[in-house]
Parts: C-alpha cells; sequence; structure tokens
C-alpha cells in the first residue's frame, strides 16, 4: 500500500581550520522526472548568512546556488534535506516501447540521434580494453529491447560486486571490470558505458533509494544512491539499477541525471585551503502509519494485536460468566499464490496439484491439532454437472485420551512416490482378515477389472473384498458369503477406489422371502505404489475404532504404511473432525469449533503459517490489480459442544436478537461480504430476497413470544418457524445470510446440531482480520445473551442499494456497532477495522484543487442475475458484473458555490454529518461482456470527474479514472503480489483532466429511487 515517508538527510563538511567559503552547486531536489509524488521539501544551509537561488541546469535538474558573503568563513558547512513523499507501488515496465525500437539493436533516427548526442558517447573517455572486450561479449542476435537491458543490467549485477566505497569520485570502468567490484557509482556508470558502446543513449543519475522493510519492527532504510537510465523511443528514459539488477521502482527518487557522473554530484563547490571531513546522516520515518489503517497485508501492530487479544479474554470472561458455553468453527480458504492463474484457483474444483497441496495441508495439520488422528481420503460433495465427486481429506480423533491412530508412520500419503505391490497388498488382506477374527481362506474375495479394462498380468487380482459386517449388540465380526463365482468379484467400471465399485445389488440379491444380505465390506488394493484401505460403513463407533486397531495391529506387524479411505467414523461425543475439501478456485478448510478465544486464535493462526508455508495465500487479484479475498467463503459457524449446549437452542432469543440486530446494521452484512452481493448471492439478507419477508418475519417473532409464555418452546419449532423465511429468492434455505440448516431440523439427524451458520462473511487476506471479525460476533453475542434486543424491524427499502453501498455509510453505521458494544463493556477500537475497510473500499485516487478534494474510492455493485440461457445443451444464468459503482466524497465543498461533474453530468452530492462533506455515488457500465442487463448500453469509461466553479462557468480542475490501464495495455498474466496489483491501480487513475473555457453545468437531477446515486446509465439515456 501507499506509504508517506519523511527524510532527512544531512551533509556536513567539517574544516581543520576556518575556511572561507565560495559558490556551492547543490543538486539535492528531487528532478522534474521523478514520479513519486513530493508532497514537501525543503533546504537549510549552515552557516545562516548566505543567499540561495533556485535554478535549471543543461539537464533540467534543480539546481540550488548557494552564495557566502565575500571573506566568510566557517568551520564547518551544512546541507539539511526535508522531504515528504509518498511511495506507491508502481510497474517499472509499465511503458510502450516504439514499433522500431521494440527490437535490440535498433538505431535511433537522425532528429532523435541530433538531441541525444550528449548521452551516446564520451569522448574524454575513450573504450579501454577490458571495457572494449566486454562490449564486444555482448551478442548482436535480435531481441526484446525490454529483455535485452534487463539481462544487461543483470549481467552487470552478477559480475561486480557491491561495495560501499568513502573514497570521492567514480572509478573508471576500466578499473571497476578489472576489481570486479565497486560502489553504486561505480557500476552505474560502468553500466552508461556498456549501454553507449552498444549504441544506446544512457545517462548517469544520482538520488535517494528507500527501502521499506515489509516485516514489522525491521528498520526502514535510506541511501544516496546511483543509478543507469537508457534512452528508448517510446519508453523514454528506463532507469536501471545495477547494484540490484532491477529496474527502478518507486523507492528510487532521482536527483539529478547528467551526461557524466560529475553532472550529477550531489554538492560541488569551492572553500579556502584546509583539511575537510565528510559526515553524512540519513534516516527515513512512516507518516502516520498505523500498522492497520491502509495495509490489509499488515494490519495490525504488536500493540495493536496484544490489545485485540486483552479483548478476546475479556469476551471469554462474559461468555463464561453467562455460561453461553459458545463454540465457533469457520471454513478459511486458500489458493495458490504461484498459481493464480490457472483455473483450479480461478473457478474449478479439480485440478492442478490442488489435491497434492490439500494432503500435504492435512497431514501438516494433523502433526499439529492432533497427532494420534486418523487421516482418511473419503468421498466429498458431489454436485450436479459435475461427473465425479470431490475428493476429500478428514482428520478424525479422540477427545478421551486415548488414540484413534497410534502416530503417523502407518499412514502413506498419495502425494508420495510409492513403492508397494500387489503382494503387500494381499498380505495385509489376509492378515487384517485373520486379526478380525474371520478365516481369509473362506472369506476374503478376489477383486477383478470389468473385462475391457487394464487388468494385473499373469490372472492377479486387483485388490480383495472382505464383507464385514456388525450389529449393535453383537459379539465379534461376522461374514456373509455373497452371490460369486469362485469366490471372485467383477468390479464396476472406473478409477476410483474399488470399495466404492462393488456391484452391491448383484451381489447382496436374494430370492423373494429370504432374509437380506449385508452390503458391507471391507477392501484392499495397491494402486500407483501404494496400499488402500476401503472401510465400510458403520453404525457404531466402538466397532469403527475396534476395526482401525486391527488394521493398525496388522500393518505395524508387516511394517506396512497404508492409506485409508472409505467411510468415516460414525459421529460420537468423543469423537472431534475437520476435513480439507476443494471447493471452485480454492481449498477450503472446516475447522473444527474452538470453545475459546484462545483455542480460536491459536488454530487460526497455526492454519495460516501451515498454508503459507505450502506457499498457499488468503488473497487474490484480478487483471485489473484489485484485491481480493479467495473469493471462497469463511463462513462462520456458532453452536456448542453438543446440540444441547448451543447457545441458539438453548435461548432461542438469541437467534432473534441477532437478526433483528443485523437487520438494523447493514454494515455487519455489506464490510465483511465478497463481491458478489445482493437477493441473488450466496448469502442475501432478509430484507434483499423478499419483499414481504420482513413482515412475514415480525410475525415469526410475535409467535416466539407467544409461544415461550407457555415455558421453552420445542427445538423443531423454531425451525419451522423460521426456515422458509431466511431463504433467497428460489427458497433455497442454505444460500442465506443467517443458515439454520444445521440448527434444528427435525427431518434429519445431520440437521440436528445447534449449528448457525453466518454466511456473510468472506476470507479476507490476512488470518488476523479474520479473528478480529470473530471477536466481533463473539463480543455480540455475549451482549445479546445477557441483554436480548429487540426492535421493529427496518423498511430500508432502495437505502440498501442506494447509501449502503458507499463505505462512508457503512463505516458510519459500524461505529453505531462499536458504540453498542462500548456500551456493554467491549471496547473495540475503530482503527481496528480500517484494514477491512481499505480492503473493501480502496482508494481509487484524490486530487485538490482550489482548497476542495475530491476523493474516488471504490464502492460496492449489488451483481444482476440474469434470465435463463441455452449454453451447451443446457440451460445457464449468467452473472452481469459489467456494472461497477465508485464513491464520490468532496472536503471543503460549498453547496451554490461549488458542482461536481462526471462526464458532464452533475453528480448529487449529499451532505453528511461532516460539515464541509459531500459524498455521492457513480454507477457506470465498465465493460460490455456478450450477455448482459440493457445490453444496448455502451461503455461509459473512463470517468472524468471535475470540479466547477458555479459563479464562473468554469472548471477548477479535474481527474480521470480508467476500468483498465489507459494506455491500453492488455495484461497477460494477474498480479504476482499485492505491490505489482496496486501499481495497476495507481496507473488507472490520472490527476489530469478538465474542460477548459466556459463550462455550462446542468442542473441537479436526483433519482427518486436511489437519491444519492448517479447512475449514468440512466443519465446517458436523458441526454440522447
Amino acid at each position: 500500500m501507499s506509504v508517506r515517508v519523511s527524510i532527512e538527510h544531512r551533509t556536513e563538511y567539517a574544516f581543520d581550520r576556518a575556511a572561507e567559503l565560495g559558490p556551492h552547486e547543490v543538486r539535492l531536489r528531487p528532478a522534474p522526472h521523478a514520479t513519486t509524488p513530493i508532497d514537501a521539501y525543503s533546504l537549510t544551509v549552515i552557516p545562516a548568512e548566505h543567499s540561495l537561488s533556485w535554478r535549471q541546469d543543461a539537464f533540467g535538474n534543480h539546481v540550488a546556488r548557494v552564495s557566502f558573503p565575500k571573506r566568510a568563513t566557517a568551520r564547518r558547512l551544512t546541507f539539511e534535506v526535508g522531504l515528504v513523499a509518498e511511495l506507491a507501488p508502481n510497474n517499472p515496465f509499465d511503458f510502450f516501447v516504439s514499433d522500431d525500437a521494440d527490437r535490440w539493436p535498433f538505431a535511433y533516427d537522425a532528429a532523435t540521434t541530433r538531441d541525444l548526442t550528449p548521452f551516446l558517447e564520451d569522448p574524454a573517455e575513450p573504450s579501454t580494453p577490458l571495457l572494449r572486450k566486454r562490449i564486444d561479449a555482448i551478442g548482436r542476435e535480435s531481441m526484446a529491447t525490454v529483455e535485452f537491458l534487463v539481462a544487461l543490467n543483470a549481467i552487470v549485477a552478477e559480475q561486480i560486486e557491491y561495495t560501499t566505497r568513502d573514497e570521492p569520485g567514480v572509478q573508471t570502468p576500466e578499473q571497476t571490470l578489472g576489481l570486479r567490484r565497486g560502489s553504486c557509482r561505480d557500476s552505474s556508470w560502468l553500466l552508461v558505458e556498456l549501454l553507449r558502446g552498444l549504441g544506446l543513449a544512457a545517462r548517469f543519475t544520482s538520488g535517494y533509494l528507500i527501502q521499506l522493510e515489509p516485516k514489522p519492527g525491521a528498520p526502514d532504510r535510506i541511501d544516496l544512491h546511483a543509478w543507469a537510465e537508457a534512452y528508448i523511443p517510446g519508453a523514454g528514459w528506463v532507469g536501471m539499477d545495477p547494484t540490484s539488477g532491477l529496474l527502478t521502482g518507486a523507492g528510487h527518487i532521482p536527483l539529478a541525471s547528467a551526461s557524466t557522473p560529475a553532472g550529477a554530484a550531489p554538492v560541488i563547490g569551492s572553500i579556502s585551503d584546509a583539511g575537510s571531513r565528510l559526515v553524512h546522516h540519513m534516516e527515513v520515518a512512516r507518516i502516520n502509519e498505523r500498522a492497520g489503517g491502509q495495509n490489509p497485508e499488515r494490519p495490525y501492530s504488536e500493540v495493536q494485536w496484544g490489545q485485540i487479544d486483552e479483548l478476546g479474554q475479556t469476551v471469554d470472561e462474559a461468555l463464561d460468566d453467562g455460561d453461553v458455553r459458545l463454540t465457533m468453527g469457520g471454513e478459511p480458504t486458500f489458493v495458490s499464490r504461484a498459481q493464480m492463474d490457472e483455473p483450479e484457483w480461478r473457478v474449478q474444483a479439480l485440478g492442478g496439484d490442488k489435491h497434492e497441496l490439500a494432503i500435504e495441508l492435512a497431514h501438516r495439520l494433523a502433526a499439529d491439532f492432533a497427532p494420534d488422528a486418523l487421516i482418511m481420503h473419503t468421498q466429498g460433495k458431489w454436485y450436479p454437472g459435475e461427473p465425479l465427486p470431490r475428493w476429500q481429506i478428514g482428520i478424525w480423533w479422540r477427545t478421551d485420551g486415548r488414540p484413534l491412530w497410534r502416530g503417523p508412520a502407518l499412514l502413506d500419503s498419495p502425494a508420495d512416490a510409492g513403492e508397494r505391490t500387489d503382494a503387500d497388498a494381499a498380505r495385509l488382506a489376509n492378515g487384517l482378515t485373520g486379526a478380525l477374527g474371520l478365516n481369509p481362506d473362506t472369506k476374503l474375495l478376489a477383486a477383478y477389472e470389468p473385462a475391457a479394462a487394464p487388468r494385473r498380468e499373469h490372472g492377479d487380482p486387483n485388490g480383495y473384498v472382505l464383507p464385514i459386517h456388525r450389529d449393535a449388540g453383537d459379539p465379534g465380526w461376522s461374514s456373509q458369503r455373497w452371490n460369486t463365482l469362485h469366490r471372485h468379484v467383477t468390479l464396476l467400471r472406473g478409477d476410483g477406489p474399488i470399495g466404492a465399485r462393488l456391484p452391491l445389488s448383484e451381489l447382496t440379491a436374494v430370492q423373494e422371502g429370504e432374509d437380506p444380505l449385508p452390503s458391507t465390506a471391507l477392501t484392499v488394493n495397491e494402486r500407483d505404489g501404494h496400499i488402500h484401505v476401503f472401510l465400510p460403513p458403520l453404525s457404531e463407533f466402538a466397532h469403527a475404532a475396534e476395526l482401525l486397531d486391527a488394521l493398525q495391529r496388522t500393518a505395524a506387524a508387516q511394517r506396512t504404511s497404508v492409506i485409508v479411505e472409505g467411510y468415516p467414523p460414525p459421529d460420537d461425543e468423543r469423537l472431534r473432525h475437520f476435513v480439507v475439501t476443494p471447493d471452485p478456485g480454492v481449498i477450503e478448510i472446516n475447522i473444527h469449533p474452538s470453545e475459546s478465544w484462545t483455542e480460536l486464535a491459536s488454530r487460526t493462526e497455526a492454519i495460516a503459517a501451515h498454508a503459507q508455508a505450502l506457499g498457499l495465500a488468503s488473497e487474490k487479484f484480478d487483471m485489473s490489480g484489485r484485491h481480493l479475498g479467495t473469493g471462497g467463503g469463511s463462513h462462520v459457524t456458532l453452536g456448542g459442544v453438543t446440540p444441547f449446549d448451543s447457545p441458539l437452542l438453548r435461548r432461542p432469543q438469541l437467534l432473534r436478537s441477532m437478526l433483528t440486530y443485523w437487520q438494523h446494521h447493514p454494515s455487519l452484512s455489506y464490510l465483511f461480504s465478497g463481491q458478489f452481493i445482493g437477493p441473488t448471492s450466496q448469502a442475501p439478507r432478509i430484507d434483499e430476497a423478499r419483499h414481504e419477508a420482513l413482515y412475514e418475519l415480525e410475525i415469526a417473532f410475535d409467535e416466539m413470544d407467544r409461544l415461550s409464555e407457555f415455558g421453552p418452546p420445542p427445538l423443531w419449532q423454531i425451525d419451522r418457524l423460521l426456515r422458509n423465511l431466511l431463504t433467497d429468492l428460489t427458497g433455497n434455505t442454505h444460500r442465506a445470510e443467517f443458515c439454520i440448516d444445521k440448527l434444528y431440523n427435525p427431518e434429519s439427524a445431520s440437521g440436528r446440531l445447534g449449528v448457525l451458520e453466518l454466511r456473510g462473511f468472506e476470507m479476507p487476506p490476512h488470518h488476523r482480520m479474520s479473528l478480529v471479525q470473530a471477536l466481533l460476533i463473539r463480543a455480540l453475542v455475549a451482549w445479546l445473551w445477557s441483554d436480548p434486543y429487540a426492535g421493529r424491524l427496518v423498511r430500508w427499502g432502495n437505502r440498501l442499494h442506494d447509501e449502503f453501498m458507499l463505505p462512508w455509510f457503512l463505516e458510519r453505521d459500524l461505529q453505531l456497532v462499536l458504540d453498542d458494544l462500548r456500551r456493554h463493556g467491549f471496547a473495540f477500537d475503530p482503527e481496528w477495522f480500517e484494514p477491512f475497510t481499505w480492503f473493501r473500499f480502496p482508494r481509487v485516487g484524490q486530487i485538490t484543487r482550489a482548497g476542495v478534494t475530491l476523493e474516488l474510492r471504490e464502492a460496492i455493485e449489488p451483481w444482476h442475475v440474469l434470465g435463463e440461457q441455452l449454453a451447451t445443451a443446457a440451460t445457464a444464468r449468467y452473472v452481469d458484473s459489467s456494472v461497477q459503482r465508485l464513491q464520490l466524497r468532496v472536503d471543503g465543498y460549498v453547496e451554490g458555490r461549488h458542482a461536481v461533474l462526471c462526464n458532464r453530468c452533475r453528480v448529487p452530492l449529499a451532505d453528511t454529518d461532516t460539515a464541509g462533506t459531500a459524498v455521492a455515488g457513480i454507477r457506470f457500465r465498465a465493460y460490455s461482456p456478450p450477455s448482459a442487463l440493457h445490453p444496448t448500453i455502451g461503455v461509459q469509461a473512463p470517468l472524468t470527474f471535475e470540479l466547477v466553479d458555479l459563479g464562473s462557468d468554469r472548471s477548477l480542475g479535474g481527474c480521470r479514472y480508467h476500468v483498465d490501464h489507459p494506455g491500453g495495455r492488455a495484461f497477460e498474466r494477474l498480479p504476482v503480489n499485492a505491490a505489482e496489483a496496486e501499481a495497476r491501480r495507481n496507473a488507472r487513475f490520472e490527476p489530469i483532466g478538465h474542460t477548459p473555457g466556459d463550462l455550462h453545468s446542468p442542473p441537479v437531477r436526483r433519482s427518486s429511487d436511489y437519491p444519492r446515486t448517479l447512475d449514468l446509465r440512466e443519465a446517458g439515456y436523458r441526454r440522447r
């Protein structure tokens, strides 16, 4: 993120005797071609008796000429520079090369050559043997000019050791090549001469190099530095830092550029005969950079995190005092940092190395959370349209102090290379059958692939099947004879586990009137060098534990590690588990519930650390540079250790309070959500889905009150009262902001878990931000448990998608929430939520003209789901994301004196509770997809904003916002990190653009439906 820094640079000459001072030239002011915004600058000269005037030299550099009184003497001469700069990430490759220079070697045209003469040759320093040898060694084969510059810069960086050198002056290229080391000015001058020897114009540049450390607490650095710049037609002067081998970036602030190092010297002057000692002092400090604020990647300082953790303990004390018994789980999601472009990390659930990464992550988490856990590879979700079910990796362990699986040594990983054979599978199958008290000679069946599928050589079976079952109360394991010929089983076609490909209906068929045969079986087979054991479904946990114990004893005796798959152990109060699953574009971890803040925080920190070690991230970026979450949910689950411990079932009034409070505060729905919000999203608010829902919900609340008059209502009644209201437009109960599918649905055991799922939360870019979200929810539960919240539901109407799409109003609504919590003893600092607002609503740009500041920030735009369309032999419903929204904030605005136009349309600015500040939303068509709402409305970008003085009908200045690169650059890949993403965003804002001459400002047209929003689609229609 952009960081404002203050620079202090003192250059002091200490003389051994009083010296008479002559005129001096000082080049310590950022050069005109510096791209880093400079907000403040000062130059102080000591002694104070002097005159100072600014001018520009032949190369356009700012030069301060300092003159001292005649015969003035001093023992010290000091130059102090103060500088305030805003370091914003930029892309050093964001330039275009002219067609006639896009490949090297190339030649300048005659006019350009004449202009660049001082930078093409240096007659005072002809090529010397080592320099000429180095120039001749560089190949002349055709290559992209940018690639050539990068390669040449890297050669110097690799071959010349970077050292600091206190001696004055610059080494000749011959000296630098001979010594193979040099300071920044030495290697830069060498690079200049190499470029000139190859026919490219080059100049020497001196300046500041600021290096901000990303690690909290690490000191930032600043140095007086030097680098080279090459002139490329179309691109202009391209900076190259040969000490790092990189192109110059935002941290390089040029002070002077010249054809020779002497022309860029920071200080030049004369003194009388005296000895001198040079002392440098440089310091850089960040200004007003709270560790959170504008940087979601480093959201909190350690001091802030200590305060957050302390509040977490306070909330836990309140929960314990109230006997709330709250547990909290979640679904953190991650993407591959190095492969964000790949389909499996954008839209697809499966593919690439996602499975291998998930396996490694599951093993790491199991070792951390439960060393005696069982890792199972089971069947995951199977959605309509997907040819196969998804995989799922589950981690199960016991909570009674007994191991479910004794250590990881006997658990194999399908991600590792396997060396096991079918003989190992046969030996394990026989041993396990005996360990269960059964005779392998009569009970074990051989499994074969169907005739058309690949089979083992020499007629060996593809695996082994043991029909087993055990009912409650049975003293041991039983095995029934199935309908097989010669104890052979022909599998169903496929490549999945053989336990999932048994033709059970055929194998267990009986005559009419006969007792049905049990259809459960254990299978063992070798696959890809690993031994896979498929467990059957069981009804009793004790039986599953006994089966796993027999498997472990057998595997240990045979020194064979196995991959356990099939059906997981049945639910039991002694059993805990979590799963790692694929979802479109992400890996999702359904983490087990935590009973305290400390437990939740430690687990979240551990998951983030393991994910980071595997190259997984909780953020990604789109092509335009927009900083996004993973795109997967980070839904929060609330419940209890057992269903009957759940505070939502023990006190249904808590659920009513939460529903009411969330409905009263839209910030809880929109500030932490993903991009896709609205009635057709994954988590619509109840007042978004159906207009009559609030009326019906109030009736349901009244019924809850009436039923409570006779004592606690039956648990199933809460489900029946709310189930048909907490839905999306289609009646889907899962796709709702408050999902009660697992609260107490009387129709299924899996629906009676006492769990409420809050689905309006997306994975934030940093795990500590997700913990702050969780702490906010825990505090609200603690408050609403002890002091129920009631009130008439608010009919927000169109205000939801008008003012509450803008960050200004969401921030103020969140402040009301924090004020409520503070009154109940939970002191949340509003600064803790700044990372959320800056992540959710990044600043596009800002200008100040005539004392009025215009700030643009991204806002929320509900995406419209279109009607059904035919797509590849099926119907599909496209999502129209082509409409975008910005927030315009104006400070210093005077009603009647100022107006703001956007694309010549008057913006309906609305006053706020802050004097002189007005805000409005701008809604516009950003691009034109093949299928969209209002397809005849064209693209309305770029947006040009102008501040108009109504008294003179003149524009005071403006700015321009582009939805993509203003030069038309088409990026081929996603940004690799937040810095590159921000550089792309910064490039789309231009602090220029206004209409010269008389400018008629049209009257304000304020929509009765959306009074705070200028919808350019409607405005454009009116103009026509």
